[in-house]
This record gives structure tokens, sequence and C-alpha cells, in this order.
């Protein structure tokens, strides 16, 4: 089966971006840490093909809490009191 391009998976961060928090991907059909990797792969592709200065993917961290998710959350939040 042929590897999908890694610009596939900027949306997401994208969506990650768009939320107070971030988000949680549920994964099936490959190991987490597979996913995850593709996801650092697809951040630096578009680091290496748009030059942009100030990444505007460099907001998120990529983890893996202790379930079936990998999450896109946010470094940094500033929650309304």
């Amino acid at each position: 089966m042929p590897k999908p391009h890694p610009s596939i998976y900027l949306p997401l961060f994208d969506a990650a971006i768009g939320e107070e928090i971030g988000i949680a991907i549920p994964v099936s059909g490959c190991t987490r840490e597979y996913f995850r990797n593709e996801l650092y792969a697809a951040r630096k592709h578009y680091k290496e093909t748009t030059f942009d200065d100030n990444d505007r993917y460099d907001v998120i961290m990529i983890f893996l809490p202790n379930n079936d998710e990998v999450w896109l959350c946010k470094r940094t939040v500033e929650l309304d009191p």
C-alpha cells in the first residue's frame, strides 16, 4: 500500500490550533507510535517546503496518553477565568 503524502496530516494540526487546548485522535489500524511519527514527518515536511520562519505548527505538541489515542495539544494555553 502506498504511503500517503505527509501534507495529508496537516489539517489535524490546524484543527488542534483551532481548539482551546487541542484534539485527541483515536488510532486503529497502526500503532500510535507509527502515527505519531507520521505527524512529526508532516510537520517537518511543512517546515522544509514552506520555509516559514514562524512555523505555525510549532505551537502544537504531540504525545501519547495511556489509551488508544494520539493527542495534539497547544504547548501553552490561557484559559478564561
